[in-house]
């Protein structure tokens, strides 16, 4: 009866109207934050790759396939975040440090996110990446990307916690 009589008080609906308009900004706060740094994380990468991308096609240009081919596989020996493709029609391996096609969907000029496999201490491991296919003359492809695992993993922490980080505030 106590609490019945609790819930209809102004001062319960008062309590109650600030803790949702504060759940509501804390939960705004915190996902604009999300989305702002994924937003910037991926601008940054996405940047990397045009620029490689550039140099790329200019070596292409000069060097023709063959020099491209030979620029692609010094630059892969390197290892690192580059990950590389260069392939004929049939989406055959000419060149790179990726054993064969991803599981993509093309989009022209646009930015791709998928998952490959990477030996690391001689373990095959699942990795993302994100890159860019770029079309050559002959029906040459070449895809440029970089390895975003663990920003991947990092966004999908903070992601998974965020809902239980706004419940903390409330509490």
């Amino acid at each position: 009866m106590r609490a019945h009589r609790l819930f209809r008080t102004l001062a319960f609906r008062i309590v109650f109207v600030y803790i949702a308009i504060f759940a509501v900004s804390a939960a705004s706060l915190v996902a604009f934050t999300y989305w702002n740094t994924k937003r910037e994380l991926d601008a940054e990468t996405d940047q990397t790759i045009d620029a490689e991308i550039i140099g790329l096609s200019e070596q292409y240009q000069r060097l023709g396939l063959g020099g491209l081919a030979d620029v692609i596989m010094s630059r892969s020996v390197r290892g690192g975040a580059s990950l590389y493709l260069l392939t004929d029609s049939l989406r055959h391996p000419i060149a790179g440090n990726l054993d064969g096609w991803p599981q993509i969907i093309y989009r022209p000029n646009r930015f791709i996110e998928f998952n490959y496999e990477r030996r690391v201490g001689g373990v095959s491991t699942l990795r993302r990446a994100r890159g860019r296919v770029f079309m050559l003359t002959g029906g040459f492809q070449l895809l440029v990307a970089r390895d975003v695992h663990e920003r991947h993993e990092t966004v999908r922490l903070f992601s998974t916690t965020l809902p239980w980080s706004v419940m903390l505030m409330l509490v």
